[in-house]
């Protein structure tokens, strides 16, 4: 091995982070691409032009351009978990302004939206957008409602993963279906926060 190889070999490390590299920059193009085409104009062989790599490198791990728009969706749509405030309402809230956050962050909008209409068409991709982008607020949720039922606030009878699932979904599709702006809708948070609330307590 020549003096220039090791030190190539040395700085990049072995296999496993040189392919994640790879995969990262292919991501991030992914994402430039929706930003700057939409989502109906996005090729893998363009988002492959865009990262300067391979055609036959992005074929190979990623099956369909949508599954690679799911994959770079996930990558910046994820959200810290806050600690429970001890009320139901005000975790609701708390998890209602994370989740509208991270959807508006360009171009997470415009995939959303597109995930979302595709849904009949593609129903195995969008199940694969719905694992990626809702399962760590859907866990949240469930997490805050078992919360909610332990401290008496809710009955016992609610389904904590029908409530939970349902509460992301109404956030979600009022996010995407409102008037867009630079920060969250405060208005709408708190209208679908207290539909909640007040439909689980009388429940």
């Amino acid at each position: 091995m020549t003096v220039a190889r090791q030190e190539s070999t040395a700085r990049r490390g072995p296999g496993r982070p040189r392919d994640e590299e790879l995969a990262q920059r292919v991501r991030t193009a992914a994402r430039e691409e929706v930003a700057e085409l939409g989502t109906y104009e996005v090729t893998l062989a363009s988002i492959a032009r865009r990262a300067g790599v391979a055609k036959s490198t992005v074929y190979l791990r990623w099956p369909s351009v949508m599954d690679l728009l799911a994959e770079a969706l996930v990558e910046v749509s994820q959200f810290k978990l806050l600690p429970s405030k001890g009320d139901l309402r005000a975790d609701l809230l708390q998890l209602g302004e994370q989740v509208v956050r991270v959807s508006m962050v360009t171009p997470l909008l415009e995939l959303h939206m597109h995930f979302v209409a595709m849904g009949a068409a593609a129903p195995g991709v969008y199940r694969r957008f719905q694992s990626y982008d809702m399962a760590l607020g859907i866990a949240r949720g469930k997490e805050i409602f078992l919360l909610a039922r332990e401290r008496g606030e809710i009955g016992r009878n609610i389904n904590l993963d029908t409530a939970a699932s349902a509460f992301m979904g109404a956030l979600l599709m009022n996010a995407l279906l409102g008037t867009k702006t630079s920060t969250p809708d405060q208005k709408m948070i708190k209208n679908v926060v207290d539909l909640f609330v007040a439909g689980l307590v009388h429940a």
